[in-house]
């Protein structure tokens, strides 16, 4: 996996035993599902090197510094039933305890402007088929984040979200649809997302509409980060921007011809990317692959998006000042 994000995403698994993630999950929709539910944001590269699917992950984060190249053993100790991590060739994984391997590399951005450092993992990236996995938030500066989405902000005023906030089958989310427009009676009362609804019901009639082709926790994100301290004024940095995209284009044109089996675009607009600034970081995203594999052109392959459920096509979200 070619990864590139502010954060390594690289936790150890939980709720799930190696003996699963080995079953021939390929094959049996049950194996499959309980990969699927055991993976989340934080531990989904480590999981997949158990799994089978990964042995190596490059970690291009924002920033400077040196590479860092990490052989590590994946363990689990059955007796504390646990999984942990350990560096090799000394692994200190328990005697009988399961294992995997994963070779992670951490490119601080930077060095992607060091010839040789960056011939180097070109050179990985044209030996093997690889992911090219892009998490908008690689783009974004501390600042310009919106910060924790209104179902996170009441506390425990709110009833359980969804294991992944995208979900549409959510209890949450047909309390809180039921709930507009009905007086917030229940537990919309007591705090959970009720300002942010209050906020969306006030908005133009038009304003309403733009929003509406977006799923409900969409549209929670975009009411409230226009409010929050993200305002209407976008906080990214154009010149950065410009420079990040040029860097990385760059980068990839290395192994222009050893295209990614798949590319995969996180937005993390639930906390490190304001939903609002999604459409425009996708489009960097595109132009980048575009440019780099001449997608969609006589001379490269077609570009065949897909959008993971409970995800909407943002191009037709306003831009800030529309709202």
């Amino acid at each position: 996996v070619l990864h590139v994000d502010a954060h390594g995403d690289l936790n150890v698994p939980e709720d799930v035993t190696p003996e699963v993630l080995r079953a021939r999950w390929a094959h049996d929709a049950g194996a499959l599902d309980a990969v699927a539910d055991a993976a989340d944001l934080a531990n989904f590269q480590q999981l997949a090197a158990w799994a089978g699917l990964v042995d190596r992950v490059i970690w291009v984060r924002p920033g400077w510094g040196e590479v860092e190249v990490r052989p590590m053993a994946l363990c689990y100790d059955r007796s504390a039933t646990r999984y942990h991590e350990t560096l090799l060739p000394d692994a200190d994984c328990p005697a009988g305890a399961s294992r995997a391997e994963l070779i992670v590399h951490e490119v601080p951005e930077s060095m992607l402007d060091n010839e040789e450092a960056a011939e180097e993992i070109a050179a990985i990236l044209r030996s093997a088929p690889y992911i090219l996995d892009i998490d908008l938030d690689f783009f974004v500066s501390h600042a310009a984040s919106p910060g924790p989405p209104p179902w996170l902000q009441s506390g425990l005023d709110c009833p359980a979200a969804c294991r992944r906030w995208p979900e549409s089958d959510c209890d949450l989310w047909r309390q809180v649809e039921f709930s507009i427009g009905r007086g917030f009676n229940g537990f919309l009362a007591h705090g959970c997302v009720a300002s942010t609804v209050i906020a969306m019901e006030r908005l133009p009639a038009e304003a309403r509409e733009l929003l509406e082709e977006l799923h409900l926790p969409e549209r929670l994100l975009a009411v409230d980060q226009l409010g929050g301290k993200a305002g209407v004024a976008s906080r990214l940095e154009p010149e950065k921007l410009a420079q990040q995209a040029a860097r990385l284009r760059g980068f990839l044109g290395r192994f222009r011809r050893a295209q990614p089996v798949l590319a995969s675009i996180a937005r993390s607009a639930d906390a490190f990317t304001s939903i609002l600034d999604v459409p425009l970081l996708e489009e960097l995203v595109v132009d980048l692959l575009h440019r780099v594999w001449a997608l969609g052109n006589e001379t490269g392959p077609d570009l065949c998006a897909r959008y993971a459920p409970g995800t909407s096509r943002l191009d037709q979200l306003p831009m800030r000042g529309a709202l």
